[in-house]
Order: structure tokens, then C-alpha cells, then sequence
């Protein structure tokens, strides 16, 4: 269920691409990030919302009976702390993108996979499904917040203080 809320949240954020890849296009950098910080506002408040109403349904007691989960209340604010997170850098992986910074994406990849299996060997035989839930969210997060580091502090300033060549999908 928190999945489809993070595909949510995605079809939000699509639908507004081509509008910061013609703003990266044309140098417009501040505007962008101005248009992001109000985008992904509005997504991370449908996030919230929906987040609380989705935590509250699947942790009713009829449906924890019925389908005899344990640890789903755990499992739910885990992945809804990191879909609210994830919302307010995603774009950071697109700005990098379209600032033809691509190389940053390789590395994150490796670095996520990496986290994520070191995360869920140690966590998992501790924490069991929890670890596993653990594991995975602080990958995503870790990832979210290496594109967040790199766009602001590798990439945002020299574009802003040259001509930097960006890419679009214009």
C-alpha cells in the first residue's frame, strides 16, 4: 500500500517534468528549484494525508486479525517517514539529470545497493521484517539525500556562477 503511495506521488511529480527541463534548459535554475520547493510541498502534504489515513486503516484491529500481521504498524510508519522524505528531494536525481550529471546517479546506485545489503544482512536476523523495512528506507533515503548533497553543493553552484552546458528533454 505505501508503494502505491510513492507511485502516487511519482505520477504528482511526472506530470511536472517537462516544465523543469525546459526551466534547466533555458539557465533558469532558481525559478526551477523555486517550483520545486512548491511542488513537492503540495505532493508531500497529499503524502501526509494519505500516509495517516493508510496507517490508520491497515492497523485497524479487524484487518491485523484477519490477516494475522504483526509488526505492520512499525512496517507503515517506516516506509511513511521515508515516502515523506523521498518527496521533498526527489527532484534533486532529476535536477542532476538534466544538468548532465548523470555520473552521480552510477554512483548512488552502487552506493544504495551496497547500503541496502549491508543494511538488510545486519537487520533482518535482529529485527526481522522491521529490519528488512528499515533496510530498505534507509537506502532510499540515503540516496535521496546523496543527489540533495551533490545537486546543492557540486552542482547548483557552478551553475549558477557559469554557462554550464545542461541538458533537456525538450
Amino acid at each position: 500500500i505505501m508503494y502505491q503511495i510513492l507511485f502516487f506521488q511519482q505520477v504528482f511529480i511526472a506530470a511536472k517534468l517537462h516544465v523543469f527541463s525546459k526551466l534547466f534548459k533555458e539557465h533558469n535554475y532558481n525559478k526551477a528549484i523555486n517550483k520545486a520547493k512548491t511542488l513537492t510541498n503540495k505532493v508531500s502534504l497529499v503524502t501526509l494525508l494519505t500516509g495517516i489515513v493508510v496507517i490508520y486503516v491497515i492497523n485497524l484491529n479487524v484487518i491485523l486479525d484477519v490477516l494475522k500481521l504483526k509488526d505492520i504498524f512499525e512496517l507503515s510508519i517506516v516506509f511513511f517517514v521515508t515516502h515523506l522524505i523521498y518527496t521533498k528531494l526527489c527532484l534533486n536525481g532529476y535536477f542532476l539529470f538534466f544538468s548532465n550529471k548523470q555520473y552521480y546517479g552510477y554512483l548512488n546506485s552502487i552506493i544504495i545497493m551496497l547500503t541496502s545489503v549491508i543494511l538488510n544482512v545486519k537487520l533482518i536476523p535482529i529485527l526481522g521484517l522491521p529490519g528488512a523495512a528499515i533496510a530498505t528506507g534507509g537506502s532510499i533515503l540515503l540516496g535521496n539525500v546523496l543527489e540533495f548533497i551533490q545537486f546543492k553543493f557540486l552542482v547548483y553552484p557552478n551553475l549558477k556562477s557559469k554557462n554550464v552546458k545542461s541538458y533537456s528533454c525538450n
